[in-house]
């Protein structure tokens, strides 16, 4: 199993490499172009997918190696075992979240079904997929933590 989630870490890594580069290259490109009255709406419309796909697995990306934003002034006086039982409990919490955003985001995806994209005939679902997709590969990020805290706690690591 931990073959298998190692391998979709490096897959999500490799994605979103290559994701930024579109997304960069796509909007220069665009940019460029329209500086001689050639619009290229297709590029913005595919930047714009690359973007959200992006954002979600690079929070995960970013969740996974604990670079999240935090406040640590409280949590860095107490114990190593009292600061893993508040690392659970806040896990626990985003959990929470994030199972509501994988509701919510399906509900979206389903009603933004028959939308698409202005120049493309690609639904808009596949931008608003991104948000339940990527919440799930977080729940999953998130339960790893949770293990490690464990852990951690009980004093194996």
């Amino acid at each position: 199993m931990k073959k298998i989630y190692d391998l979709l870490c490096k897959l999500e890594t490799i994605i979103c490499g290559i994701f930024l580069i579109l997304v960069v290259v796509l909007v220069f490109l665009s940019a460029l172009t329209r500086k001689f009255n050639i619009p290229m709406q297709k590029s913005l419309d595919v930047a714009q997918l690359l973007f959200a796909w992006l954002a979600f697995i690079g929070a995960d990306i970013a969740l996974r190696q604990e670079k999240l934003v935090g406040v640590d002034i409280f949590t860095s006086k107490m114990s190593k075992k009292a600061n893993g039982i508040c690392r659970i409990i806040s896990h626990l919490l985003m959990i929470a979240l994030l199972v509501v955003f994988v509701i919510k985001g399906f509900d979206l995806t389903m009603n933004s079904w028959d939308r698409s994209f202005q120049s493309l005939k690609l639904s808009y679902a596949c931008v608003t997929m991104s948000l339940p997709v990527g919440s799930l590969l977080m729940i999953l990020s998130t339960l790893t933590l949770i293990a490690k805290d464990i852990r951690m706690i009980r004093g194996e690591n």
